[in-house]
């Protein structure tokens, strides 16, 4: 794998995992049917992401 695709790969898992923390949060200071839906997308994007699906 070379630098540049390593930097990407590891940048976007870092925005994967930021936006799980966003919606994690808005989740806990708001439960509500969308933030539980935009916490469950997220979670599944980072796990398909981490799979190396995406």
């Amino acid at each position: 794998m070379s630098s540049l695709t390593r930097n990407f790969r590891e940048k976007m898992l870092i925005q994967k995992i930021q936006l799980l923390e966003k919606a994690l949060k808005a989740n806990i200071k708001n439960p509500s049917l969308d933030n539980a839906c935009l916490v469950a997308k997220a979670r599944h994007e980072l796990f398909v992401f981490a799979r190396g699906e995406a």
